[in-house]
């Protein structure tokens, strides 16, 4: 059966969501449908469709050549999505295909398909990204013991949006920072440095409240001092 057949603008068959129309595009100028259609795909358990993909892209692209656009409201219904427990590495990693992350956190994409050079991380540095926000969303449900301390710590997060836009942020830093390293004496090892910068900056002029913004950029700067502590390297 079709979990959609009474939408106005989606469908589904073997497992798979599209959009009802061949003709013109229904996400033109209505982010909301596209957050709708991520969501549907989420409760249904559905994949996405490649016509539907091309139809994201193309709007997405309109959206992008909007200067000055305020896509704020958008940008906190994503982060909502963010926080399901399920499918949510398949949903950032077609939101981040068609551009969507990009549109909503414009930094992001300057991360986009970056490399790192070096012998620790083995994804790039948008998937490493992705796959950080996703296992903070399944970390909830997980009943490994050894990850209990963890769930016990975000079980204290008051507000889980301000941890996610850090976990976004964390390493946006390193495209940045690769570039100065000749001449302007920045190192590629200080992109936490650059990266906190660059978060304040966006935070602002999205007008988060200057506690959010503190918290989010301290979160971004003292990130590898917390991988340091995970993984027992202190002295």
């Amino acid at each position: 059966t079709n979990p959609l057949r009474r939408h106005p603008h989606f469908t589904a068959k073997h497992q798979v969501m599209d959009i009802s129309t061949r003709i013109g595009n229904p996400f033109r100028g209505n982010l909301e449908l596209i957050l709708d259609f991520f969501e549907l795909a989420n409760e249904h358990h559905l994949g996405f469709s490649h016509h539907a993909i091309l139809r994201l892209k193309q709007a997405v692209s309109l959206f992008a050549g909007q200067e000055g656009a305020d896509f704020s409201s958008a940008l906190h219904r994503f982060l909502k999505l963010c926080q399901r427990p399920e499918r949510v590495g398949r949903m950032l990693r077609c939101m981040n295909d068609v551009g969507f992350i990009g549109l909503l956190i414009p930094d992001f994409n300057y991360i986009y398909c970056h490399s790192h050079y070096d012998s620790y991380h083995i994804y790039t540095t948008d998937e490493h990204t992705i796959t950080v926000v996703r296992q903070l969303a399944y970390l909830a449900k997980s009943t490994s013991k050894e990850l209990e301390s963890l769930r016990l710590a975000l079980n204290e997060v008051k507000d889980r949006e301000v941890l996610i836009l850090s976990c976004f942020y964390h390493d946006i830093g390193k495209p940045k920072t690769r570039s100065y390293r000749r001449g302007k004496g920045v190192s590629f090892h200080h992109h936490e440095v650059v990266g906190a910068r660059m978060t304040k900056a966006r935070l602002k002029a999205l007008k988060y409240s200057s506690q959010d913004v503190d918290a989010i950029t301290d979160l971004v700067a003292l990130h590898l001092r917390f991988h340091t502590y995970a993984m027992g390297w202190t002295d």
